[in-house]
């Protein structure tokens, strides 16, 4: 998942299927960004407490730079162990 933002409030409705996915031992990735500083410190500590989740942080190179993604990509094996795969995109927002 690639979001700009993550809030405590956002996290907060995840915690619970955050943490059974834990206990199955699936894996995920989650990047965010330092971009106008809106994410917040305490959920970074949170996520970071997810011994599954591999968190990325991209710090933007200038205060003019920014990420503002949001995408979702999910991978499921089906019962033939075939491979589904479901993505979710939001928006994207480049500077000049």
């Amino acid at each position: 998942m690639s979001v700009a933002f993550i809030s405590y409030g956002g996290v907060q409705v995840l915690l619970e299927t955050l943490q059974e996915l834990c206990n199955k031992g699936v894996h995920g990735q989650i990047l965010t960004t330092s971009y106008q500083n809106f994410t917040q410190p305490k959920v970074l500590e949170k996520l970071s407490s997810f011994k599954n989740i591999e968190l990325k942080i991209f710090v933007p190179p200038t205060d003019e730079d920014g990420f503002h993604a949001k995408g979702y990509l999910f991978r499921q094996r089906t019962e033939n162990k075939k491979e589904k795969w479901t993505v979710i995109i939001g928006s994207l927002k480049l500077n000049d």
